[in-house]
């Protein structure tokens, strides 16, 4: 299709901001097929986000330059950061699920 692959440019998920204006934000694939796990890509039910310093790591490693400045969650060649950061994030949402 049409659009920027800012976050990974080796899969077909475009960014089109056309679509996303006309489909209430569904114009913005490629983000959510890189991070799939991040809330404000689809129904939230356990508010995991991504941090700035991730996407910008990930656009620069992976994006096909249309981003100003990213990794998914698995990827074989995930940078120790990133890793830790995911770590630390599923551990404050497991300690928050137990407190409630």
């Amino acid at each position: 299709m049409w659009g920027q692959k800012p976050y990974d440019k080796d899969i077909s998920p475009v960014e089109n901001l056309a679509v996303s204006l006309a489909a209430l934000g569904e114009g913005w694939h490629n983000y959510h097929h890189v991070f799939p796990w991040d809330y404000k890509t689809g129904w939230a039910y356990d508010l995991k986000s991504v941090s700035k310093g991730m996407i910008a790591r990930r656009a620069k490693k992976c994006g096909d330059g249309s981003h100003p400045q990213i990794w998914g969650y698995g990827d074989t060649d995930i940078e120790k950061e990133d890793m830790e950061e995911l770590e630390t994030m599923a551990e404050e949402n497991e300690l928050l699920e137990h407190s409630e």
